[in-house]
């Protein structure tokens, strides 16, 4: 018994705290202005919501997320019991990776679209995270509770139960689920960093949806749906002459 909660533990709370290692991280790199997208001063302009209202609204949405991850565990999931030590091949966790990304990132998409064009929807609940025209790691969550719940909390746990994952494994894709949507809104353009050397589907592109609110839904990996939708917005990021990148959009919609 002591084992299944321990994994379930790990489960919760590593990607909560991969989450706040990783805010510190960003808000380090952000003080180096050759890598930002918007400066400090644009930051606090633009957005209509303080720091302090970011972080609290964050801690909230984890401590939602936490309680349901529990909840789980309480209501019978037996999968540490079931394995027991023996683990499972790479391989076949390999394929739960790729089957978890692939349902948390459609799910994600097509509830996140959905609460886009519904107007009443947006307004009540998901226009609090569109509060952020110039995001920073920490609003990754910055969340009303209940968008939170049906963009970030249900996909994740369909991408659990369908994928099945053994609470470690899911601890290790939560923290990098975690860290790739925390790049993504973290303002910084890194030349270095893989997930802007080899995604499409980076901080400029996340960028574009927070500015504009019409394009570029995807929200993890994969830009196929935007495309197929004909919400895909193109773009390319410049430096600017006074320092740091400039995110700018493409001429003409082009799905390439």
């Amino acid at each position: 018994m002591d084992d299944i909660v321990f994994d379930y533990c790990l489960s919760t709370f590593v990607p909560i705290m991969v989450y706040w290692i990783f805010d510190g991280i960003y808000t380090l790199l952000g003080k180096v202005d050759k890598y930002r997208l918007h400066t400090t001063e644009e930051v606090d302009l633009k957005n209509s919501v303080t720091r302090k209202q970011v972080y609290t609204g964050a801690l909230l949405q984890q401590l939602c997320q936490a309680t349901v991850s529990m909840t789980l565990f309480l209501l019978g999931d037996d999968r540490v019991a079931a394995e027991g030590k023996r683990g499972k091949p790479w391989t076949v966790i390999g394929a739960q990776f790729v089957i978890a990304f692939f349902i948390l990132d459609s799910t994600q998409f097509f509830i996140h679209i959905f609460l886009h064009k519904n107007k009443y929807l947006y307004r009540v609940f998901h226009s609090w995270h569109h509060r952020l025209i110039s995001p920073f790691a920490a609003g990754t969550q910055y969340n009303q509770p209940i968008d939170g719940l049906l963009v970030e909390t249900l996909p994740g746990i369909l991408a659990y139960l369908v994928s099945g994952m053994s609470p470690r494994t899911s601890a290790v894709f939560y923290s990098f689920a975690f860290v790739k949507a925390m790049d993504d809104h973290s303002g910084l353009w890194i030349p270095w960093n893989p997930f802007h050397a080899l995604l499409k589907n980076n901080v400029a592109y996340h960028e574009i949806h927070h500015r504009m609110g019409v394009y570029n839904h995807g929200q993890t990996f994969l830009t196929v749906w935007d495309k197929m939708f004909g919400t895909f917005m193109n773009y390319n990021v410049v430096k600017r002459e006074d320092g740091g990148y400039e995110v700018r959009m493409a001429k003409d919609f082009v799905v390439d």
